[in-house]
């Protein structure tokens, strides 16, 4: 844990080996926030360089490599043998680093998911942070393996560690070893939380590669800060952009992060993030992707990993474009060749219900939270993100109610329950054939869909009844699908019940009706498959509305 003595210790350590600090700006150690920089008094001039840093009193990579006497690696990870250097570093006592590694925060101070205990993971369970923590620590277990390989610094002991590993349960344990598995996980998170990149000192520099830069590291951050980090006359230079009051903080600003972000990589996470964001994944095979290609969706390649595909949820876009025409298009019958406005709403209807699942799963894990985290410091951090998933899941099903509006409002579709009202003949017929005096108890006797057959073969023989007009694209797509399918036996055998139950018994009851015209089985299949062309049922309402066949534009 960092004193004021060791933060001093360091300051000076820092000055002695001609880092500079403007007059305006006090480092302090602070009970809520541990180390900050403030302003002594008004810091009224704007881009003047407010920390200097010698590019020679930095952590970097080139040190690294002749520190263990090598030129090139084969990691991935750029940062990976300066991780590892930290490490020996850490473990030399005489190094000129020793001030400054005395005030990194310890494993137990750095609160990432990355280091938490079994109890506390078991919480975010079923979240992407919880995927991607998995994920990330198989990510450095192999990165550290290799590179204690290559370095030909494997003992049995990391051997046997490396092999005896459960990939879903990784074992972190506080360590600095440079064999340490452990303490490999705390270099890595000091690098993440800490480092910036080296192309600020040398523009060939990969845009993945990092140095730590000491002093500057020390500044907090705060979401849209205007501050500039330059290279200058060999120094690393930090200047703000804004002018500050006497007691504000100076802070840094680490970029666009959302709190996922922030909890992995930096052990934190604040309320109110703008840039916060949320995510939807889906199993899908690589030839649907390539066909949703083919209709016009943008899929962004680094999303897809293997057989899933994920979809970022922005704050500030909480529906985005390719996520409904995905639903659409996965929502789409072999037959269309579009995605359609009743393809879309399908999958609206679809993903409202996967972030109403989503808001229970939240709310149920914040219930549960306060008796399954002892770390205060953890267990607000977990609050602020879950509560956040929360509130995003929310807003996007908001939204997904707003769209659905907005489309029906656009489309214009006819409503079933409008049909069956002014259609009184047809009303009366479904009182003596099915005992139903109203349209609402179509729905509660479940025969609804038998209503919607009998009214679609009805639209189709229109022409047999004096003034009747239906619409016409329902008696188009009646004729559409009768020349283009194939009525085979299963067909006929899905609608042999239904039809037995209400032929001939209507045609000799109710012959104005349903004794002119064709009332085959046939023209039931027809129908069931004219139904799953058209129709839409608006759950929250509990209405089949009918849909043009139109492709969705959006």
């Amino acid at each position: 844990m960092v004193t004021k003595s060791s933060l001093g210790a360091f300051l000076e350590h820092a000055r002695v080996n001609k880092c500079e600090v403007s007059d305006e700006i006090e480092f302090r150690l602070d009970p809520v926030i541990g180390i900050g920089a403030f302003c002594k008094k008004p810091v009224q001039k704007v881009d003047v360089p407010l920390i200097r840093v010698p590019i020679d009193f930095t952590i970097k990579k080139k040190e690294a490599e002749e520190y263990f006497a090598i030129d090139k690696f084969q990691s991935s990870n750029p940062n990976a043998l300066t991780q590892l250097y930290l490490l020996a570093l850490k473990r030399d006592r005489t190094s000129k680093w020793t001030p400054y590694l005395d005030i990194l925060p310890t494993f137990n101070e750095i609160h990432s998911p990355l280091l938490w205990k079994d109890q506390e993971l078991n919480l975010i369970r079923g979240t992407d942070l919880y995927t991607k923590t998995k994920r990330k620590l198989v990510l450095l277990l192999d990165e550290w393996f290799n590179l204690l390989k290559e370095l030909n610094l494997c003992t049995e002991s990391v051997t046997k560690f490396y092999e005896s590993q459960d990939r879903n349960n990784i074992s972190v344990e506080e360590s600095y070893s440079i064999d340490s598995f452990g303490a490999y996980v705390w270099a890595s998170l000091i690098f993440s939380s800490r480092a910036f990149p080296s192309i600020l000192y040398d523009t060939t520099a990969p845009l993945n590669e990092a140095f730590l830069l000491p002093v500057v590291d020390l500044l907090n951050h705060k979401p849209n800060a205007d501050v500039k980090w330059k290279e200058e006359a060999g120094f690393i230079t930090f200047s703000s952009s804004e002018s500050l009051k006497a007691e504000d903080e100076l802070f840094n600003n680490y970029g666009d992060k959302s709190n996922e972000e922030l909890l992995l990589s930096y052990g934190f996470s604040y309320e109110g993030n703008s840039h916060d964001c949320t995510s939807i994944s889906l199993k899908i095979d690589g030839i649907s992707i390539e066909k949703a290609r083919s209709c016009g969706i943008r899929l962004n390649h680094d999303n897809i990993v293997g057989d899933t595909i994920r979809f970022d949820i922005p704050r500030n876009d909480p529906l985005p474009r390719e996520l409904v025409l995905f639903f659409g298009f996965i929502s789409k019958l072999n037959s269309e060749k579009d995605i359609t406005v009743r393809a879309v709403l399908e999958g609206l209807g679809q993903l409202r219900a996967i972030f109403a699942q989503k808001v229970a799963i939240f709310k149920e894990k914040l219930k549960m939270l306060p008796n399954a985290i002892q770390n205060a410091t953890i267990k607000k951090n977990t609050s602020i993100y879950l509560n956040s998933q929360r509130k995003l899941y929310q807003s996007s099903e908001e939204e997904v109610n707003k769209r659905i509006k907005a489309i029906i409002k656009t489309y214009k579709p006819i409503s079933f329950k409008s049909m069956y009202k002014s259609d009184t003949a047809f009303a009366n017929s479904l009182l003596l054939s099915m005992g139903v005096s109203s349209f609402e108890e179509l729905a509660r006797k479940n025969v609804m869909h038998h209503a919607l057959l009998l009214w679609i073969v009805k639209a189709h023989n229109s022409s047999f009844y004096k003034g009747e007009k239906p619409p016409e694209f329902v008696k188009a797509m009646f004729e559409e699908v009768k020349s283009s399918i194939k009525i085979d036996k299963e067909d006929v055998l899905e609608y042999m019940s239904f039809y037995k139950t209400f032929f001939p018994a209507l045609s000799k009851s109710i012959p104005e009706i349903y004794n002119v015209g064709s009332w085959s089985i046939s023209d039931f299949v027809i129908a069931g498959v004219v139904i799953d062309r058209l129709v839409w049922l608006r759950e929250t309402s509990n209405e089949y509305l009918i849909f043009k066949k139109t492709k969705f534009e959006m």
